[in-house]
């Protein structure tokens, strides 16, 4: 099972909306096939770029039996499937793997600030108790900035005392290159993915699974190029890395005054000239033509 995740350049998808607000399945699927078509490893649904925590359970469900009568590549497919309910990070993780979709993106309870280890141990063991497949992988999202909850490493060692098979890897959004080469070095059978392709390298090179990244929606040529590199240890895998940093760090200076979910959605709005991958969930919304524009001439 260990040799069936998914490992290398994964894109933190983004979802895209009707005028409703509505989820538009067929643009958002077939942008993440287009990634895949292209060489990229893996994408993951339902992130913090997808607006994950503006959609509901039911919504998500109807999305997996999208991708399933869309033929999407189910083995290349991650959903995020936490929430501050523990019911329902247990009923749609429990039927994303009941579907085929093995591997699971699950952020802790971010409300509850402050929780003990001891606390976000008992959530994701009930969780698992009660999926109660040995097919499940739970990789833990750990993005401090946002959530305010650390991933400790006390925490990962005890879930991986217990669970081996179940609790598979770390999606690392802390930012921490230091934190993301330990987890490589002291935790065995355990993927850590770094939350941004600035780290991509370096993270593989420590024996790290690789990446799940939210700009990978706009580098992910470049992803897939540093990933090759990489495996036929080619002479200019660090310079495809340094050309794929400056892409990020471009980007994130674009993004930084609106954010990624409408900056992101504002730039490849222009690239493929569809202007309804503009329109995002409240509380993000739309953004006006001056902004649009000082997010363009960043990029």
């Amino acid at each position: 099972m260990k040799n069936q995740k998914i490992k290398g350049a994964l894109t933190a998808v983004l979802t895209a909306f009707n005028e409703d607000l509505t989820i538009n399945f067929e643009k958002t699927i077939s942008n993440a096939k287009k990634q895949l078509d292209a060489g990229l490893d893996g994408v993951v649904f339902f992130g913090t770029t997808g607006e994950g925590n503006s959609i509901n359970v039911e919504e998500k469900k109807l999305f997996v039996e999208k991708l399933m009568e869309f033929k999407f590549p189910l083995n290349k497919t991650m959903i995020g499937t936490g929430s501050c309910s523990i019911m329902d990070a247990i009923n749609l993780t429990k039927f994303c793997v009941e579907k085929g979709i093995n591997d699971c993106l699950m952020l802790p309870p971010f409300y509850y600030k402050n929780p003990k280890d001891d606390g976000l141990f008992q959530f994701f063991s009930e969780v698992i108790q009660r999926v109660g497949s040995k097919d499940l992988r739970i990789q833990i999202y750990h993005f401090p900035a946002i959530s305010q909850i650390p991933i400790t490493h006390n925490l990962i060692g005890k879930l991986l005392k217990d669970y081996p098979e179940n609790f598979c890897g770390i999606k690392d959004s802390g930012g921490d290159l230091n934190n993301m080469l330990s987890m490589c070095k002291n935790f065995e059978n355990f993927d850590v993915y770094a939350g941004s392709e600035a780290y991509f390298l370096d993270v593989l090179e420590a024996g790290g699974a690789g990446t799940i990244t939210a700009t990978g929606n706009l580098t992910y040529l470049k992803c897939i190029e540093v990933m090759s590199a990489f495996k036929l240890n080619d002479q200019n895998k660090k310079s495809l890395q340094d050309e794929l940093t400056i892409q990020r760090n471009n980007l994130q200076k674009a993004c930084s005054s609106y954010g990624f979910v409408s900056g992101l959605k504002e730039i490849l709005s222009d690239n493929i000239q569809d202007n309804s991958w503009r329109i995002t969930r409240p509380p993000f919304k739309i953004l006006n033509e001056k902004q649009k524009k000082e997010i363009l001439n960043k990029n």
